[in-house]
C-alpha cells in the first residue's frame, strides 16, 4: 500500500509526514513506521525567524494511536525531528496536524469518539470500539459538554408563549 493511500485511510493530511512501512503483529495490532521532518519557519518559544537559527537536533520516537481499522488497532510509531534554537537555547519537537501537541491519540479518533457519544451505549463500549480508555471517552464527553452549555444570562428579543395560565382562578 502506498504512502498516500495509507495516509488517506488514516485521515492524515500532513504533507511532511511520511509512512515508510508497516506490519501486523502477533497480537493483531497494525504497527506503522513513519517520520516527520520539515524546516520550521520560526521558533515556537521565542518567535525568531529561521535564518539558520534553528537546527535539527536529532530525532524523538513517539507513538500515535488510531481507532480500529478493519477490526485491528492501528499504532503509528513516528520519528519526529527535534529542533534546537540558537537564539533562545531551547528545544522543540516537530508538530503534525494528525495529533494535538503533547498527545498520543489522533484527531480522527477524537472526532469518531464525539460521533459515537451520540449513541445510547456505554463509555466502555465506545472505548473498546476506538481502542482507547473509558476515561479518555469520559474526558471527551466533558469537553463537549462545556462547549454546548446554555447561556442563562441571555434572553431573545421575542418570547413566544402558548396556553399560559396565571392562577388557578383564571379562565383563560
Amino acid at each position: 500500500m502506498s504512502n498516500d493511500t495509507t495516509k488517506m485511510l488514516l485521515g492524515i493530511d500532513d504533507e511532511h509526514l511520511k509512512i515508510e512501512n508497516g506490519k501486523v503483529g502477533d497480537d493483531g495490532v497494525i504497527r506503522l513506521n513513519g517520520s516527520l521532518n520539515y524546516s520550521p519557519k520560526t521558533c515556537r518559544n521565542c518567535g525568531v525567524i529561521n535564518d539558520d537559527q534553528i537546527i535539527g537536533y536529532g530525532w524523538r520516537k513517539t507513538t500515535i494511536r488510531f481507532a480500529k481499522t478493519l477490526g485491528s488497532t492501528v499504532i503509528l510509531c513516528l520519528n519526529r525531528r527535534y529542533f534546537h534554537c540558537k537564539a533562545c537555547q531551547t528545544n522543540f519537537l516537530a508538530q503534525t496536524s494528525a495529533v494535538p501537541a503533547h498527545c498520543t491519540i489522533a484527531n480522527t479518533t477524537r472526532k469518531q469518539c464525539l460521533e459515537k457519544l451520540t449513541e445510547p451505549v456505554s463509555l466502555k463500549h465506545i472505548a473498546n470500539e476506538l481502542s482507547t480508555s473509558d476515561s479518555f471517552v469520559g474526558r471527551q464527553l466533558l469537553r463537549a459538554e462545556r462547549d454546548f452549555q446554555t447561556n442563562w444570562h441571555y434572553l431573545p428579543k421575542v418570547l413566544l408563549m402558548d396556553e399560559v395560565k396565571s392562577t388557578k382562578s383564571a379562565t383563560d
